[in-house]
């Protein structure tokens, strides 16, 4: 959050600002209270309740607010609804939320008994029981092992399907106690189905699918000296934007070796990046689950042509 607001300094008289991630609204408030009568919010998540939590907290705002209840890839869309051709900030805050994580109900955690589920939209798409039972073995391994880096993700696969021929696979208890069983505890740092239950979830949710696309449409959309925060809390979501980041801010690493340009004629990028930034003390002690998260900044320069 420190960070973020640290960044969030708007260059446009009555700025449009996006958060592609509303969650909480933590992020959306702090931004909203910074921007000018004049300015444009518009907040995006595809889980209904982060939207009534958003009109409530937003619910005073001195600028205009607009929240949109789908997919932040869906971004270009919402703006020419809007009117909108160009933005001046966005924050995308990845994965899932704490009030997702807390609500057993929605079966995103092993720390409380749930439902299959682990929809981010709980009004669209398949669970992930539903999913489940319709997957080969070979498809699930990929999938942990893609998805989580996960390195037993062939016995965690076995484990999880047998469990689900068996009849025992209903809950989130159920699929902790899959994995547990063939991976024990005592081997890691961490609980041994956290892997397995972000692999899944990012399945569910087409989540990395959602980032590229994201990566791809906002850089066109900033404004000169606009800029795009994107916090990430695994490997995979940083490693895209990290990616994505570096191949804008050095366009000449496309051009082959043996094209004849000179310096000067070399293509000039429009863009900068800063990151990974961390979370400082105070962030740590008010949210532990920040512990992991990295921010990229992908800044416009302001005399871009």
């Amino acid at each position: 959050m420190n960070a973020v607001c640290a960044r969030a300094q708007f260059h446009a008289e009555n700025p449009v600002v996006v958060d592609a991630t509303l969650g909480g609204a933590g992020h959306a408030a702090a931004l909203v209270e910074r921007m000018p009568p004049g300015g444009v919010f518009i907040g995006i998540d595809r889980d209904p309740e982060a939207l009534i939590r958003g009109r409530e907290r937003l619910a005073g705002a001195r600028c205009a607010v607009y929240l949109h209840h789908g997919e932040f890839s869906e971004l270009p869309e919402v703006l020419d609804r809007r009117g909108v051709s160009e933005i001046d900030f966005l924050l995308a805050d990845l994965g899932v939320s704490s009030f997702q994580l807390d609500e057993a109900d929605r079966g995103f955690s092993f720390s409380a008994d749930g439902p299959l589920d682990m929809r981010m939209n709980p009004e669209a798409g398949e669970t992930l029981l539903e999913k489940l039972s319709s997957i080969e073995y070979a498809d699930l391994a990929s999938i942990l092992r893609r998805f989580g880096e996960e390195p037993a993700a062939g016995p965690i696969a076995r484990s999880i399907l047998r469990a689900l021929e068996q009849d025992q696979l209903h809950t989130t208890a159920d699929l902790a106690a899959a994995v547990t069983r063939v991976v024990p505890s005592f081997t890691r740092n961490l609980h041994p189905a956290t892997k397995t239950f972000q692999a899944l979830r990012i399945w569910v949710n087409g989540e990395l699918e959602e980032v590229e696309a994201l990566l791809a449409a906002v850089p066109e959309l900033l404004t000169p000296g606009g800029r795009m925060l994107v916090i990430s809390f695994h490997s995979l979501e940083d490693r895209l934007a990290k990616q994505a980041f570096a191949k804008l801010c050095h366009p000449e690493r496309d051009i082959p070796s043996w094209v004849p340009l000179t310096r000067d004629q070399m293509p000039k990028s429009r863009f900068w990046t800063e990151g990974p930034i961390g979370p400082d003390a105070d962030e740590l002690e008010a949210n532990p689950r920040s512990r992991s998260a990295k921010l990229r900044v992908l800044w416009t320069l302001e005399d871009a042509t």
